[in-house]
């Protein structure tokens, strides 16, 4: 009897394990919600910053030398050094703002596939810890992700998650495209020839 006692205590355990291990997949899927969606916050200001700095660097430089000569108080020689060096800190600026545009997409991208490998991870559990409390399938119990969802979720659920990549898919092709679009040198001979053909 000791022996039975024994390790219907020992399934107990490991059953309330299971279960503790499973609200804190809740909440650590939890976590990477807020962290996503702070992401994606923070991605669409740089992107927008980007986009400002790409299309007003004529003004950036102008307004960057006025500053400095304002508080540096530059003169003589040092001022045409500035001049040359203005336009080159806009295009910097510009060049740091893509690179975090690209490592924040990449980042948002692997925390969006880790919480759907979690919530996969927790419909798997689910199954895991019914069999074991032997709940019946007529009751909801332990079925958030799993059986309960695909009941109760709803079309507008798809659609949301489709605007989402639509949305942030949209503004990013958008923005390399014209970058792609006005940065590329033009005074190549197939370009300057359509060009040319263009005029006439």
């Amino acid at each position: 009897m000791a022996e039975l006692g024994a390790a219907g205590s020992i399934e107990a355990a490991r059953v309330l394990a299971v279960v503790e291990h499973y609200q804190k997949t809740a909440e650590l899927i939890q976590h990477h919600w807020e962290r996503r969606s702070r992401q994606f916050v923070t991605l669409v200001t740089v992107l927008a910053g980007a986009v400002l700095v790409a299309f007003s660097r004529p003004l950036i430089a102008p307004a960057l030398e006025a500053v400095i000569i304002h508080y540096v108080r530059l003169s003589g020689d040092n001022v045409p050094r500035l001049q040359a060096l203005t336009p080159v800190a806009a295009d910097i600026l510009l060049a740091l703002l893509v690179v975090s545009v690209f490592y924040l997409t990449a980042s948002l991208v692997n925390r969006t596939s880790i919480i759907m490998n979690y919530y996969l991870y927790m419909s798997l559990l689910e199954d895991e810890i019914r069999d074991n409390l032997k709940v019946p399938p007529t009751q909801f119990a332990f079925t958030r992700e799993g059986v309960f969802y695909n009941i109760a979720s709803s079309a507008m659920t798809l659609l949301i998650a489709r605007c989402y990549k639509t949305v942030l898919g949209s503004l990013l092709f958008l923005f390399f495209a014209a970058r792609l679009f006005f940065d590329f040198p033009r005074d190549l001979p197939p370009f300057a020839f359509s060009t040319e053909m263009l005029l006439l």
